[in-house]
C-alpha cells in the first residue's frame, strides 16, 4: 500500500494498522463471555423432595424403600427393622432400581446410613422419590 505524504511524494507503507483487528477480537470476547453463562447449567440441584413435573414410572421389579418421620423403614410396603435391611434386600436382583421415598423433615444421617446398607449389598440404580 502506498501513501501520500505532505509534499505530495509517495511512500509505502510499513506498518499494519491492527487497530480494526483489536476491534472485532475484543468484540467477540465480549460476546462469548456475555453468552457462556446462558448455557452453562448448574450440576447441584438442591430444594429436594419437591417436583412440579416427574414421570411416574415405576416398573414390576422396582423395590420401594419408604422411611418415616420415625425411622420406621418399609421395602415394598412391608415393616422393616434397619438392622435388617440385609435380609429383605438379598433376595431382589441387583439390577433392580431402588427409590428411596423419604420424610424430608428426616435426619439426613439416617438417610445416608440406609444408603450405605444398599450400596454395600452392591446396588447401583438408587433413586430419591420426590413428591410433586
Amino acid at each position: 500500500m502506498i501513501k501520500n505524504d505532505n509534499f505530495g511524494t509517495k511512500k509505502p507503507i510499513l506498518g499494519i494498522n491492527i487497530t480494526p483487528l483489536t476491534d472485532i477480537a475484543l468484540t467477540l470476547l465480549t460476546v462469548f463471555m456475555i453468552a457462556t453463562p446462558m448455557f452453562i447449567e448448574s450440576e447441584i440441584k438442591i430444594n429436594m423432595p419437591r417436583a412440579m413435573h416427574t414421570k411416574d414410572i415405576l416398573e414390576k421389579h422396582d423395590i420401594i424403600i419408604t422411611i418415616y418421620k420415625n425411622n420406621q423403614i418399609e421395602i415394598n410396603k412391608k415393616k422393616c427393622d434397619f438392622l435388617r435391611i440385609n435380609e429383605y434386600l438379598k433376595p431382589f436382583n441387583l439390577d433392580s432400581n431402588i427409590i428411596i421415598n423419604a420424610d424430608k423433615s428426616l435426619n439426613y444421617e439416617f438417610i445416608i446410613k440406609v444408603l450405605d446398607v444398599i450400596k454395600h449389598l452392591g446396588f447401583n440404580k438408587i433413586s430419591l422419590g420426590v413428591s410433586y
